[in-house]
């Protein structure tokens, strides 16, 4: 890179850090309501229909199983009350992870040598937000791996990223190459590369931190005294309300005029049931 363009990337990256407006209005949380729940699955199938990763879905939805599972976690960044951005953090389970489809050889490697994963999935940013969608990223990104680290106590935070975007995500945070290019069926045969990022180093950053020894503005934002605090007050907020029970699930995905009469459909008997099934699978902290 020439020194032009070093001072261009430092001058670009110190306003995704700095809490200026628009982004500065926006609220970063889990999701906790079936309002958020629908407006980060909706966001994320019509950004993947866009971006022609998938076909489009009759539900307008883009949900898999992993979901209904009370280890995932669905993050946003609301508008007001409009979800404009989402990322999803999976922890391992008998399930697996969604990217063990393209990375199950060099996942399992991890696995082998005692490590705790944790999947970050499900990304996107509202078109309307392009102008600062880098900013809610890393917010976004700032929550899920305090999440990880802090809460979910995982070893492994790892993405399923598109190759263009590989150097970015290296340059943002300590990411860590584990494989080669390969194609996702999951986003309809694309290119996928796969990162990790070793929690134990932002643990270990945390401590820095807190000595006041800290390497530059890129970690105070991650993991800084203020921002620590502040990431970890919302998480113990919001974490209760969470994940959606199986009643709530079935109601979201229940036809419409059907969403105050839970039980009286077969289908809505048949996924309460369902949901209530994958609900006893343990997660990954089992």
């Amino acid at each position: 890179m020439t020194e032009q363009g070093a001072e261009r990337w430092s001058e670009v990256s110190s306003a995704w850090w700095a809490d200026a407006e628009p982004v500065a209005s926006l609220d970063f949380g889990l999701a906790v309501t079936i309002s958020d729940f629908e407006g980060a699955f909706r966001l994320l199938h019509d950004q993947y229909v866009r971006r022609r990763y998938m076909a489009p879905e009759p539900s307008g939805r883009r949900v898999n199983l992993h979901n209904l599972l009370p280890s995932t976690k669905v993050f946003v960044a609301r508008a007001e009350s409009r979800v404009v951005g989402t990322l999803t953090v999976v922890e391992d389970s008998r399930l697996g992870l969604p990217m063990d489809e393209a990375f199950g050889a060099e996942l399992g490697r991890l696995r082998e040598r005692g490590r705790r994963l944790a999947e970050a999935a499900s990304l996107s940013i509202d078109p309307t937000c392009q102008a600062f969608g880098v900013a809610v990223l890393v917010r976004l990104l700032r929550m899920v791996v305090l999440y990880a680290t802090r809460v979910a106590g995982v070893d492994d935070l790892c993405f399923a990223v598109h190759p263009r975007h590989r150097e970015f995500y290296l340059k943002l945070f300590p990411f860590r190459r584990f494989s080669e290019t390969k194609a996702y069926r999951r986003i309809n045969d694309g290119p996928v590369s796969g990162l990790r990022l070793d929690l134990r180093l932002v643990r270990a950053l945390i401590r820095t931190e807190r000595a006041g020894l800290s390497p530059g503005p890129h970690v105070n934002f991650l993991c800084g005294p203020q921002a620590y605090s502040q990431v970890m007050a919302r998480l113990r907020r919001d974490l209760p309300r969470s994940s959606l029970t199986p009643l709530e699930w079935a109601r979201l995905f229940a036809a419409p005029g059907q969403q105050e009469a839970a039980g009286a459909d077969l289908s809505t008997v048949q996924l309460e049931a369902f949901v209530g099934a994958v609900h006893s699978e343990p997660g990954g902290r089992s």
